[in-house]
């Protein structure tokens, strides 16, 4: 298009505009130019992307909203087997499994009682204790490779030296309030595998025989010595139920225990003595043990997809 019909063009519209506004302007009365009406404009609407949905890390167990993860459960379970292997000892793998997951949760029970305590690690220990095993390794490389036969990462050990260290904390507290003294009694035990046999020592005793040179004939390197011992530390609490009710220098009837007869001598009693190391660390034990069960009977668990339920 040249200038003259581009000017011709533009004049005509003009024209057209005038004439629109002059019958708007007929009439008696004025009215309001009415809104000239937009074309309808069609807006596409984005479609947003579908936000993709985290899978969910997967755990072995819940413990009071403690999580244990699957995985750590899988590399506790792989350590108990390298060491049942190391032992000799045979375990197969659902065995190894209960008793890597028992350990975790108790582990977890005492690291929380240990918070209420005020006994857990601050971040500055933890960090020390990791830095003294990092300190062992003389490269990056000896270290990855220590962590990998582990099963972790640095993160995860870090973790799990944070609870580590709260459960070994809470289990000395709870062995600290063992009694270090205790009533106790000194005996001696013949032990036999027959009721018959069992009927014959009586008999022998009653006849007047003494104790001393039966046990000799039954037992003649250890002469039947069961020590000096407290309550709640002997292998069958039958047995040691009769000890602390014989006076001494009385033997008892035969006592059923497994895998025979069991014939009690009492030497020596004393109402306050110290306790033997091994009788002081087995009420300790006992001690831990009792804790335990009562934390794991009123904690709140649960268990992830696939995990074996256990029970105190």
């Amino acid at each position: 298009m040249n200038r003259r019909d581009a000017f011709a063009l533009m004049w005509l519209l003009g024209m057209v505009g005038l004439a629109v506004v002059g019958l708007t302007g007929c009439g008696s009365t004025p009215t309001a130019a009415r809104p000239t009406a937009r074309p309808a404009t069609s807006t596409a609407t984005a479609t947003p992307s579908p936000t993709p949905t985290p899978t969910p890390r997967p755990f072995a167990a819940r413990v009071n909203g403690d999580v244990i993860w699957l995985e750590e459960w899988r590399a506790e379970t792989q350590r108990v087997l390298a060491a049942a292997e190391d032992l000799g000892l045979p375990l197969d793998e659902a065995e190894a499994q209960a008793q890597a997951l028992r350990a975790l949760v108790e582990e977890t029970l005492l690291a929380q009682a240990a918070r209420e305590e005020g006994l857990a690690p601050t971040a500055d220990e933890v960090e020390q204790r990791l830095a003294a095993l990092r300190a062992g390794f003389d490269n990056d490389a000896a270290w990855d490779a220590y962590l990998a036969q582990l099963g972790y990462d640095e993160a995860n050990l870090k973790r799990a030296l944070a609870r580590a260290m709260a459960a070994a904390r809470m289990r000395a507290a709870i062995a600290a309030q063992v009694p270090t003294r205790a009533e106790q009694v000194r005996a001696r035990q013949i032990f036999v595998r027959t009721q018959e046999e069992a009927a014959a020592v009586l008999q022998y005793l009653q006849q007047g025989v003494e104790f001393h040179t039966l046990v000799a004939q039954y037992h003649p390197t250890s002469r039947g010595d069961l020590g000096w011992f407290p309550r709640g530390v002997l292998f069958a609490p039958q047995v040691e139920e009769a000890a602390f009710k014989l006076e001494v220098g009385e033997y008892s009837q035969p006592i059923p225990v497994p895998g025979g007869y069991v014939i009690l001598y009492v030497e020596d009693r004393a109402e306050d003595r110290p306790l033997a190391p091994w009788a002081q660390r087995t009420l300790q034990r006992q001690a831990i043990a009792s804790f335990l069960q009562s934390r794991w009977q009123q904690a709140d668990l649960q268990w992830g997809p696939g995990v074996p339920t256990l029970t105190p």
